[in-house]
């Protein structure tokens, strides 16, 4: 987890900050999703971007684990190779994989195939390595 300055608003304080993984559904491309906590249990998308797997390792970000309920932010991109804005936990590896509100999908880490998705609330988010 990083803690940056905002230096915005000098009286706002400490924005925290931290780097989900998530492949592509499409063409499996990993890339990193960075996300700004609101509250407790509130996080909320900003950036994602084609990352390197040996840079996101020697990062840490394979080791990001939190329990959340990420939103994108209005200025979040989505997915930098399809634009899908929202991701899904896969049941099997645990891992994210982009997502545009299908009720069916592939796992783009396992291949283990998704049905029945539907928004559940909070998840808990723990990001490994393959």
């Amino acid at each position: 987890m990083k803690i940056l300055w905002n230096s915005k608003n000098k009286n706002a304080g400490k924005i925290i900050a931290n780097v989900l993984l998530a492949r592509c559904k499409k063409n499996k491309q990993l890339y990193g999703i960075t996300i700004e906590k609101i509250d407790s249990t509130k996080w909320e998308m900003k950036y994602s971007y084609p990352i390197d797997e040996n840079r996101a390792k020697s990062e840490g970000f394979d080791k990001t684990s939190i329990n959340a309920d990420c939103y994108a932010a209005d200025c979040y991109p989505g997915c930098p190779y399809c634009g899908s804005l929202g991701f899904v936990k896969c049941g099997e590896c645990g891992k994210l994989t982009c997502w545009s509100n299908e009720t069916s999908l592939t796992c783009s880490w396992c291949n283990e195939r998704m049905d029945n998705i539907a928004y559940n609330g909070p998840m808990d988010i723990s990001i490994g390595s393959d």
